[in-house]
C-alpha cells in the first residue's frame, strides 16, 4: 500500500490521469486500458485503480452535462438499472466464489465474444441488432457483471450503441451516464473499506484538475471527428485494448 507521495510520483500519476482521462472522455470508454499500465509501473494495483476509477467521475459528469440533448432517457434507464443489478450479483456471486481459475476463463471468454463481435462489424459498423429493447438491458447487465467480476466489459456496451447508430455523441453521453451510477456505487465501496489513505487522498485531490482540463480536451476531440472516423478509433481501441486484456489474461491462465 502506498505510504507517501514524492514529488516524481505525483507529476507521474498527472500525466498518466490527463492522458487516460482525454481518451475517456473523447471516446466514451478505455480509462482503465489506457492508464493501469503505466500506473502499475509506479503505484500499487490498488491504489492505481482507485485513482482512474475516481476521477472517471468528474469527466462522465462533464460528458453528460456537455452532450445533455444527446442522451435518450426511455432508452438508457433500463440499461442503467440492469447495469448496477449486474454489478451487485457480480460482486457477490464472485466474491463468494472466489475460484481466481473460474474468473480468468470467464474473463477470455468474455474477450473472446468482444473481439469476434468487434471483427465482425468492423467494415458494416453500424449494424442493427435485433429486439433492442432487450438486448440494451442485458448489455448493461452483463457489462456490470463483468466489470464486478474481471474488470472488463465496457467495449460491449459502447458496440450495442453503435449497433444502434446512435453516433458518437449519443454513445458517449449514454457510456457517461451509465458510468455516473457505476462510478458513484464504486466510490462509496471505496469509502466504507477505508481504502482512502492519506497517500491516494493526496493523488486524488492534486488529479481533479487535470482530469476536469482532459474531460474538456476529449469532448472538443471528439466535437471535431466525424462518425464514421470516430467509429473507426472505438473499433481499434475495443481491438487494443481487449487484445491487451486478453494476453494478460491467458498469462495468469497458462502455467509458465
Amino acid at each position: 500500500m502506498l505510504e507517501a507521495v514524492s514529488a516524481t510520483e505525483l507529476a507521474y500519476a498527472l500525466l498518466v490521469v490527463f492522458f487516460a482521462c482525454t481518451v475517456f472522455s473523447a471516446m466514451g470508454f478505455g480509462i482503465g486500458i489506457v492508464g493501469l499500465p503505466f500506473l502499475f509501473l509506479m503505484f500499487d494495483p490498488a491504489t492505481s485503480i482507485i485513482l482512474l476509477n475516481v476521477m472517471a467521475l468528474p469527466v462522465v459528469i462533464l460528458v453528460v452535462i456537455r452532450n445533455r440533448e444527446h442522451l435518450r432517457p426511455r432508452e438508457i434507464v433500463p440499461i442503467v438499472l440492469a447495469g448496477i443489478i449486474g454489478a451487485l450479483i457480480g460482486g457477490w456471486v464472485l466474491a463468494m466464489l472466489d475460484i481466481a481459475e473460474y474468473k480468468d476463463i470467464f474473463g477470455i471468454a468474455v474477450l473472446l465474444v468482444i473481439i469476434a463481435l468487434t471483427v465482425g462489424g468492423m467494415f458494416k459498423m453500424p449494424f442493427r441488432m435485433p429486439r433492442a429493447s432487450i438486448l440494451g438491458p442485458v448489455c448493461g447487465f452483463l457489462v456490470g457483471l463483468f466489470i464486478t467480476g474481471i474488470g472488463v466489459g465496457g467495449p460491449l456496451l459502447v458496440l450495442f450503441f453503435l449497433s444502434q447508430g446512435w453516433g458518437r455523441q449519443g454513445t458517449r453521453a449514454s457510456m457517461a451516464l451509465y458510468f455516473i451510477f457505476m462510478g458513484t456505487a464504486l466510490i462509496v465501496g471505496y469509502g466504507l473499506n477505508d481504502l482512502y489513505t492519506p497517500a491516494r487522498t493526496t493523488l486524488l485531490l492534486a488529479s481533479i484538475v487535470p482530469a476536469v482540463l482532459a474531460a474538456l480536451l476529449g469532448d472538443r476531440i471528439a466535437k471535431s471527428l466525424t462518425d464514421v472516423v470516430w467509429r473507426r478509433a472505438v473499433i481499434v481501441l475495443v481491438l487494443a485494448s481487449s487484445a491487451f486484456a486478453l494476453a494478460t489474461k491467458l498469462l495468469n491462465v497458462v502455467p509458465a
